[in-house]
């Protein structure tokens, strides 16, 4: 498995959009808010994303944003991280976690924050920190934080 910058990689945005399109049907569906596509051309022009690669094929992506759905104002956020179905459990979304953390850093950022619904595990065994819980209509979400001047994952 490899990790590439999105912005290094334009040629991925495509299948990246269906990798996103896949996992979150919900929101990048005809009825969903998402443009799938639109979303990674601006990940791409941020350069503040990744991509994770295996088998010739886009398996994973990350990226980092200013705001997230959680956000009471903090920030930076991880957000967007997916594995493809077949590729889960082989440590693909904690590379890209800790890619993460590592561009957070290189950007001078002291904490990092993220919301999920399925990654606790990940965060936990990355040494993050559970913030707070809150549910919406499709169920119950955590946001995490991270300390990044705290030696650790990079």
């Amino acid at each position: 498995m490899t990790i590439h910058r999105l912005a290094q990689r334009p040629d991925l945005a495509s299948e990246t959009a269906a990798l996103m399109a896949l996992t979150w049907p919900g929101h990048y569906s005809q009825s969903g808010a998402g443009d799938a596509l639109a979303d990674v051309m601006s990940r791409i022009a941020d350069d503040r994303a990744a991509v994770a690669m295996q088998d010739n094929a886009v398996v994973g992506t990350v990226a980092l944003s200013d705001m997230s759905f959680g956000s009471k104002g903090e920030g930076p956020w991880l957000v967007g991280l997916c594995t493809a179905p077949d590729y889960r459990g082989q440590g693909i979304a904690s590379a890209l976690v800790t890619w993460a953390m590592g561009l957070a850093r290189q950007q001078g950022k002291a904490a990092l924050f993220s919301t999920t619904k399925d990654a606790a595990g990940i965060m936990k065994r990355l040494g993050w920190s559970k913030v707070r819980t809150m549910t919406d209509e499709t169920g119950t979400w955590s946001v995490w934080t991270i300390d990044l001047a705290r030696k650790g994952p990079a």
